[in-house]
């Protein structure tokens, strides 16, 4: 006769396999195995290599967040912690699995330089690749255009990197360009763009006659034009008569501005275009 006995069934944890997607990222560790309930994990499938951390993908734009709930970022800015806590997160995954990279917008602050204006927004942010934009680090005051700078004797044409980079704030009908958001993925400052006025300077002849009635110029140029689309550049004008009296100079507020050297020939002042940023009319000195 056989005694009563009790059968104890005997298991064999299996290997799982891990495939890490990084959903748009690159780079970082692509896979790894572990034998389920354990917390000792493997680079190879033959488990013959220990892996005590993975490496994270990168992101244009993107801080890495970790796979899931199921790995998670230590913070530290080199590596991912694999999960060491009590209840062991690999318990949970008990076939072979593929987790999925979480990331999370960066932050972008845009400083604005005002390239010798003053006044105008200083700086913005965004969430990247977001196309909202905001005053504050927070992201919490949306805002949908910016404030411009002014300069004396300029008008601002729009924000661009360095001097003839690429065009991403206020230019033509819209205050941001559509690919300021996915092009610029880090802290950046733009650099205002100025276009040189044209200035008219009209002759007060005070009662003469004859001579140049008014020129032109591009603000801070030094250069004088007879035409306001600047074709025809004179270096000197025709000076009025007036009977009785010798042309001295053309003046402002006292201050001399066209006169006549010793050979007799006209000399526009050298602070001439810096000095007059909007129409002026400069008058005779008889």
């Amino acid at each position: 006769m056989y005694d009563d006995s009790k059968l104890y069934a005997e298991w064999e944890a299996n290997k799982i396999h891990l495939t890490l997607d990084p959903n748009q990222g690159t780079g970082g560790t692509e896979e790894f195995w572990y034998i389920f309930d354990t917390k000792e994990y493997f680079a190879d499938e033959d488990l013959t290599q220990p892996l005590a951390q993975i490496q994270h993908p990168t992101r244009t734009g993107y801080t890495f967040v970790g796979y899931g709930d199921k790995v998670s970022y230590n913070h530290s800015g080199t590596r991912i912690e694999l999960d060491s806590s009590e209840e062991n997160t690999f318990s949970t995954i008990s076939e072979d699995t593929t987790l999925k990279a979480q990331w999370s917008a960066n932050t972008i602050k845009i400083t604005l330089d005002p390239n010798g204006g003053t006044g105008g927004t200083s700086a913005f942010y965004y969430k990247f690749d977001t196309k909202k934009f905001y005053s504050d680090a927070a992201c919490t005051h949306e805002i949908t255009k910016i404030e411009r700078p002014t300069r004396a004797g300029y008008t601002f044409v729009d924000y661009r990197i360095g001097d003839d980079g690429e065009r991403y704030v206020a230019y033509d009908s819209a205050e941001f360009a559509d690919d300021l958001v996915t092009e610029i993925s880090e802290n950046t400052t733009l650099k205002a763009k100025w276009s040189a006025n044209t200035i008219k300077i009209t002759l007060d002849k005070e009662q003469g006659t004859g001579g140049t009635d008014y020129f032109y110029y591009k603000f801070d140029t030094q250069k004088f034009y007879a035409d306001e689309d600047l074709q025809n550049e004179i270096e000197e004008i025709e000076v009025p008569t007036k009977e009785g009296y010798s042309f001295v100079s053309y003046d402002l507020s006292g201050e001399n501005y066209i006169t006549l050297n010793e050979e007799g020939k006209i000399e526009f002042k050298s602070d001439l275009s810096s000095t007059f940023s909007e129409d002026t009319t400069l008058h005779v000195h008889w």
